[in-house]
């Protein structure tokens, strides 16, 4: 028996079939469980289907609740089977610059599929010239959506590139940023040019492939220079600091003005939202500023950790099957860990993204992957899952797609016979939520409308995944 190996260890053993067959069949459940639950139709959501704070329920979980912590799980999972491949072509130092390009590619890709507005408006008078700019900001993001997924092969493009990208990024924010101050001084509306980046500066800068990014960069570069002992000394050492700024520092309070208070973990008052609202106060993201905020991106790369954990106990040395049987055990220990730090005082939540939560998500994970690992890379039952397999293969990329699709399904109008416009998301939401209420035997009807929606979403990213798995086009950040 070997203990777990570094991921600078030497001569690790992979499972049958090379590739972990279940890492994808997980990453591509996960994602499509990411795309069902964000794009849901008209009416009503089945309670599994939304967070729990939706449901007025401030602590505890849905399954909707697991899917982004599960994803940042498995891209921690991922990363030494990365560096693995990697080591044998790269030094240290390149393997760094190489987690930097990517982290910033990762964030770049969240921001800017935020920057696409949704509904040009039409021109104020006088300000034809924005249509120019309109057109740029068109230009440019659909550009740097290519180069940031493009498989380069050339090392130093792959690396140069995000810096590219970040710089025409940045510089367009702020070129745009004045020309709206100069539409304001003239008596002009901000918001009469546009969202997205044609609004810079309501444009919200976190979010989900931001966090996946800044986390990324974090877990990565921890994993590239610790050994298993260290990286579980840097998660003891991150969910402390958490524990620190959340429970022991004082701010004044957001409820009670003039009042300061601490270990506070309600959804109005808290150390996070605090930060959040001070560093984002321009933007409210629905209830909560914001979901994927400063304070708990910090036990969020504590989530990558204990992935990275997992991945170096799957590239040890020891039979699949005990490999297997560990992942699992780890699993039942993570969710009973998970609980008994909420029935000691720090309570299960999402938004906050709290101990407890990483703990129970991260056992919960390793309890799906177990269960994958053992069907597809024990028992190497493969074939029934394909379709995981198509978004595994492209989760990025899915992600990517899908927020594109939900944006320019609102920029796509026509008129209809009431004379009315028409945009093609509200024609295609409509047409198949129509179809699902029409299923009356089971559930709610209109709850049904909207799954049959969500369902129909999934299913036409679906086949694109398809299409391009079959051409053996993979696009990886």
């Amino acid at each position: 028996m070997q203990p777990p190996l570094g991921i600078d260890g030497i001569g690790p053993t992979k499972p049958k079939g090379g590739r972990l067959a279940s890492l994808d069949l997980f990453r591509g459940l996960t994602i499509a469980g990411m795309l069902l639950v964000n794009n849901p139709g008209p009416g009503g959501t089945y309670a599994p289907l939304g967070h729990a704070s939706e449901s007025g329920m401030w602590f505890g979980w849905t399954p909707t609740d697991l899917v982004f912590p599960f994803f940042v799980f498995i891209m921690g999972v991922a990363i030494p089977f990365s560096f693995a491949k990697r080591k044998a072509t790269d030094s240290k130092g390149e393997l760094f610059l190489h987690i930097v390009a990517r982290g910033i590619a990762l964030f770049l890709l969240g921001d800017m599929l935020y920057a696409l507005p949704r509904t040009p408006p039409a021109l104020p008078g006088g300000f034809e010239w924005l249509g120019w700019v309109r057109v740029y900001v068109y230009a440019f993001l659909i550009v740097g959506f290519l180069l940031l997924l493009y498989p380069w092969k050339s090392k130093r493009i792959s690396i140069g590139v995000p810096f590219v990208v970040l710089a025409g990024f940045v510089g367009s924010w702020w070129a745009i940023h004045f020309m709206d101050l100069r539409a304001v001084g003239q008596g002009f509306d901000a918001k009469d040019f546009g969202g997205g980046l044609l609004n810079p500066d309501h444009l919200r800068i976190p979010g989900v492939l931001q966090r996946i990014g800044a986390v990324y960069l974090v877990a990565a570069s921890l994993g590239l220079v610790l050994r298993w002992r260290g990286l579980v000394v840097a998660w003891v050492a991150l969910i402390a600091v958490y524990l620190v700024l959340m429970v022991g520092v004082s701010y004044p309070s957001i409820e009670h003005p003039g009042t300061m208070v601490r270990n506070l973990w309600g959804e109005g008052d808290n150390f996070a939202r605090y930060v959040d609202v001070s560093v984002f106060g321009h933007h409210v993201y629905n209830s909560y500023p914001d979901p994927e905020g400063l304070i708990s991106t910090l036990p969020a790369i504590g989530t990558a950790i204990l992935g990275i954990l997992c991945g170096l106990w799957l590239r040890t040395e020891r039979e699949l099957s005990e490999r297997c049987a560990g992942m699992m055990a780890f699993g039942v220990m993570g969710v009973i860990g998970g609980y008994a730090l909420s029935a000691s005082g720090i309570p299960i939540n999402k938004p906050l993204w709290t101990p407890s939560y990483v703990v129970l998500c991260a056992g919960l994970a390793m309890l799906g992957l177990g269960a994958f690992f053992y069907v597809a890379d024990v028992k190497m039952i493969r074939k029934p899952f394909f379709l995981l397999k198509w978004y595994g293969m492209n989760a990025i990329t899915a992600f990517v797609m899908a927020g594109i699709v939900a944006r320019v399904n609102g920029m796509i109008r026509w008129q209809g016979e009431d004379g009315k416009m028409m945009s093609l998301g509200a024609y295609w939401s409509e047409h198949v939520s129509a179809w699902g209420r029409q299923v009356t035997f089971v559930g709610i009807p209109s709850h049904n409308g909207s799954l049959a929606f969500a369902l129909s979403f999934v299913a036409v990213v679906g086949v694109v995944m398809g299409v391009m798995y079959g051409m053996k086009i993979f696009l990886k950040v």
